[in-house]
C-alpha cells in the first residue's frame, strides 16, 4: 500500500498542473509485531498476558480527577522511561509465571513502517492523496491524471479511484441535467395550459434544440471547458429562449384569430416582433460581455456562464426568427383556434 501511494504521489508531483499535494501516508511511524516463542508458550505465557502488561507500559493510565483548591485536574499515571525504540521494547520487564522476564526473552519483534493514521473506504485500507488544480481545467487535469495512473504498475491487490472535485462536478452535471429536464417539462405544462393544445408548445420548445449548439460552440471557440457555470447558463437559456418564441407565436395566433391567413399572419408577426426580440437578446448579450471578458474562473458565476448564455442566445435568436416561423407555417394548418 505504501509503495503504491508513493508511486502515485511521485507521479502527481511531476504534474505541473497540480499543486498543494498532500497524502495521509506522509506521516509514518514504526509498528512492531510481537511473536511469542515456543518456549514461552510452554511456560504458560499467553499473548493476553503480554498484551495487557505491554499496554499498561506503553499507554498512560487514567487516575481519575483531583480537586485541589477548587480546581479539578485530570490525573494520569505513566512510567518515567518512555519506550522509544525496538531495544527499549524488548528490554521491557514483564511478570510471568517463572518470575520477571524481559520481553526479548519470550518474544521476537518485527518492525514495519506504517502510516500514522489509517483510513478505510468500503471496509478496505486506503490512502488518500489530494491536490488542487492550478488553473480552470479540472476535467482536463483529472483525465490526464487518470491516464497516468492507469499506466502505473501497482502491486497486486492495490487499486485506485479518483474523487474530489471531479466527482463533485460529475454529480453536479447529473443534477443540472435532471433540473433541465424538469424545467422543460414544467415549461411544456405551462404552455399547454396557456395555448390550449399540444402543437404550439411543441413548436415553441423546438427552439431549445439550438441551445447546445450555440453554448457549446461558443465555449469551444473561446477555449473554455464545459463547467458548472456553463451548465447553469444553459439552464437559464431555457427560459430566455422560450420567451422569445412565445412572443412570436402569440402574435401569429392572435392574427389568425382575427381572420388573417396563415402565411400573412406569420409574415406580419415576424415583422412586428422582430425588433423587441432582437432588442431583448442584444440587451442581455451586452450585459454579459463584461463578465465574458473577465478572468473569473472560480465559483458558479464565472466567464463560462456568460459565454454559454451569449453563444446560446445569439444562435437561438437568429434561428428562432427563421426556424420557428417556417415550422409553424408547416404545422399551423392543423392548429385549431
Amino acid at each position: 500500500m505504501l509503495t503504491a501511494s508513493q508511486q502515485a504521489f511521485t507521479l502527481m508531483a511531476a504534474n505541473t498542473n497540480l499543486k498543494n499535494l498532500s497524502s495521509t501516508a506522509s506521516q509514518l511511524q514504526n509498528e512492531y509485531t510481537l511473536t511469542l516463542s515456543q518456549e514461552a508458550r510452554q511456560k504458560g505465557i499467553s499473548p493476553a498476558l503480554v498484551y495487557q502488561q505491554a499496554k499498561d507500559r506503553l499507554q498512560p493510565m487514567s487516575a481519575g480527577s483531583l480537586n485541589i483548591d477548587g480546581r479539578v485536574y485530570e490525573a494520569t499515571i505513566h512510567y518515567d522511561r518512555i519506550i522509544s525504540g525496538k531495544d527499549d521494547l524488548l528490554g521491557m520487564k514483564l511478570a510471568t509465571p517463572d518470575g520477571p522476564m524481559t520481553l526479548g526473552d519470550i518474544a521476537d519483534a518485527t518492525a514495519a513502517t506504517v502510516p500514522a493514521s489509517i483510513q478505510h473506504q468500503d471496509g478496505k485500507t486506503a490512502v488518500r492523496l489530494a491536490a488542487t488544480v492550478d488553473g480552470e481545467g479540472v476535467g482536463q487535469a483529472t483525465a490526464a491524471l487518470k491516464k497516468d495512473l492507469a499506466a502505473l504498475s501497482l502491486p497486486a491487490g492495490v487499486s485506485w479511484e479518483v474523487g474530489g472535485g471531479q466527482k463533485l462536478m460529475q454529480d453536479g452535471f447529473r443534477d443540472l441535467g435532471t433540473a433541465m429536464a424538469l424545467a422543460v417539462a414544467l415549461v411544456f405544462v405551462v404552455l399547454f395550459l396557456t395555448f390550449g393544445g399540444f402543437l404550439t408548445p411543441i413548436v415553441i420548445l423546438s427552439s431549445l434544440l439550438f441551445v447546445p449548439f450555440g453554448s457549446l460552440g461558443a465555449l469551444y471557440l473561446t477555449g473554455e471547458t464545459l463547467s458548472m457555470s456553463g451548465m447553469i447558463g444553459m439552464l437559464m437559456l431555457i427560459g430566455i429562449v422560450v420567451t422569445n418564441a412565445v412572443v412570436l407565436l402569440e402574435r401569429i395566433e392572435a392574427n389568425r384569430r382575427s381572420g388573417i391567413a396563415l402565411g400573412e399572419a406569420v409574415m406580419e408577426a415576424c415583422s412586428v416582433r422582430l425588433r423587441p426580440i432582437v432588442m431583448t437578446a442584444l440587451a442581455t448579450v451586452c450585459a454579459l460581455i463584461p463578465l465574458a471578458l473577465s478572468h473569473s474562473g472560480s465559483g458558479l458565476i464565472s466567464k463560462g456562464l456568460a459565454i454559454s448564455v451569449i453563444g446560446g442566445l445569439t444562435t437561438t435568436t437568429l434561428l428562432t426568427l427563421v426556424f420557428i416561423p417556417v415550422l409553424y407555417s408547416m404545422l399551423g394548418r392543423w392548429r385549431r383556434l
